[in-house]
């Protein structure tokens, strides 16, 4: 027969020195000990499958090696593990590589004991099974204990994983002359974190913040949701965590208070009710179309994209329409005019409010809305009492936007629209058009037919 080695360890002992935890036999030591026992029995290796730091627990992930192993398993081979507990804990995982190994005639051999197991006899199979049971209630017993100790942990409000951004880890020692892992605020990067929170809260947008960080010497998150999730975590304010929970105050040194803690979580609530995101909006885009004109097979915005050697189109994400941007400008730029061109000036001319005295409430109601705003932030106000007031004078404000006059509701002068900008081209023809682009295979040019436009 020839062998077939699988090695596994959850915890790689040579990544873990100097953390104190028993680690088991490494694989290094379980392939040595694997390759003897073929030597002694006359198996020749024929592939050696590893695992490193993978469990292999119901609750572990999915280990490649293994998965790869059993289908490369075939009649004529004998699986070599160092004990039934390196191929698996878990009884249903042992099913069906009993069920497996039946089926192709492979026997099951542990390394550490000698034992041969014939997995087409009822024998070795209750014995394979037994085997599995041991290995999966040690599993359990395990993670019983780890979880003990996180909540021990959590309700003395010392850390268990490793420190944040702001962070470096440490040791000190306990009432009873302990060694405990600690975080401590590092001198270089505990500055950064804190001067980006205040930034935030003083109305920067992520993005700046961001190429901010990107700008100074240290480490900088990748993204805008990095950093703000980096920058959200309770544990910058001195705060312990467990399982998703804030379990009380924490025993290292806060970079930021509790209540810039708080005003972040409001301030990242607040801009996902109001835009959907988690930051305010950047500035209007820079061409006609952008995220107006709409794909017609999934309703993607489209984004305008520019290429060396090809004239500039506008695209949908995913790939399925385009069109180019001088194209589907123009033919947007006739249906707007020729829709305008059937407004009827009568029915705005007399008996509308004045738009100066409605602007002033529209700035008096945000005003009392900033005030309110502020008073939550500074909990005097409840997140529940907060939203009721929000969502009422949001309402008074766009009952009053609706009844204001603008350019989008009057006769327009085709000669005017060289005079306006592009963010009030684009609220012009968001307020009348509804753009549709459909999917044309290779074509590209927006004539009649081409494009949806459609009044709104």
């Amino acid at each position: 027969m020839d062998a077939v080695i699988y090695t596994r360890v959850s915890r790689d002992k040579d990544k873990n020195k100097g953390s104190g935890r028993s680690v088991g036999r490494s694989v290094e030591d379980q392939e040595r000990e694997c390759r003897q026992a073929c030597k002694r029995n006359g198996w020749p290796v024929r592939e050696v499958y590893c695992d490193n730091s993978i469990g292999a627990s119901r609750y572990s992930r999915d280990r490649p090696e293994w998965k790869a192993l059993k289908d490369d398993l075939r009649k004529g081979d004998v699986l070599v593990v160092w004990e039934a507990s390196r191929g698996q804990r878990d009884l249903a995982e042992y099913v069906l590589l009993r069920d497996l190994c039946a089926d192709r005639g492979v026997p099951l051999a542990y390394a550490s004991g000698g034992r041969v197991l014939d997995l087409t006899e009822g024998e070795d199979r209750f014995m394979g099974g037994l085997d599995s049971l041991i290995a999966e209630r040690e599993a359990e017993i395990l993670r019983t204990r780890v979880l003990r100790g996180k909540r021990t942990s959590a309700t003395d409000g010392r850390p268990m994983t490793k420190p944040p951004w702001g962070y470096t880890a440490t040791r000190d020692t306990d009432a009873m002359g302990r060694l405990r892992p600690q975080w401590v605020p590092d001198p270089a990067e505990a500055p950064r974190v804190r001067e980006a929170v205040e930034r935030l809260l003083s109305g920067d947008t992520q993005y700046a913040v961001l190429e901010w960080l990107k700008t100074t010497d240290g480490y900088a998150p990748t993204t805008p949701t990095t950093l703000r999730r980096a920058l959200l975590k309770p544990a910058l304010a001195g705060l312990r965590q467990h399982r998703g929970e804030v379990a009380g105050k924490a025993s290292w040194e806060p970079i930021i208070t509790e209540e810039q803690h708080r005003q972040l979580v409001f301030r990242s609530e607040r801009m996902t009710k109001l835009y959907g995101f988690n930051s305010q909006p950047g500035p209007e885009p820079k061409h006609l179309l952008t995220g107006i004109a709409k794909c017609g097979v999934c309703d993607d915005g489209l984004r305008y994209r520019a290429k060396a050697g090809r004239k500039p189109y506008y695209a949908c994400h995913n790939g399925h329409v385009s069109r180019l941007v001088e194209m589907l400008d123009s033919a947007v730029i006739s249906a707007l005019f020729k829709r305008l061109q059937d407004v009827d000036p009568s029915q705005y001319e007399s008996g509308g409010p004045d738009d100066d005295a409605i602007q002033a409430e529209i700035d008096k109601l945000e005003g009392d809305l900033a005030e309110w705003e502020a008073k939550a932030i500074a909990s005097e106000v409840s997140p529940g009492a907060f939203g009721r007031i929000e969502q009422g004078l949001r309402e008074r404000i766009d009952a009053l936007e609706a009844k204001r006059t603008g350019p989008t509701d009057l006769v327009f002068d085709p000669t005017l629209w060289p005079e306006l900008s592009v963010s009030e081209r684009r609220q012009i023809i968001r307020a009348h058009l509804e753009v549709v682009v459909p999917k044309l295979g290779k074509r590209v040019r927006a004539v009649p037919g081409d494009v949806h436009i459609r009044p709104l």
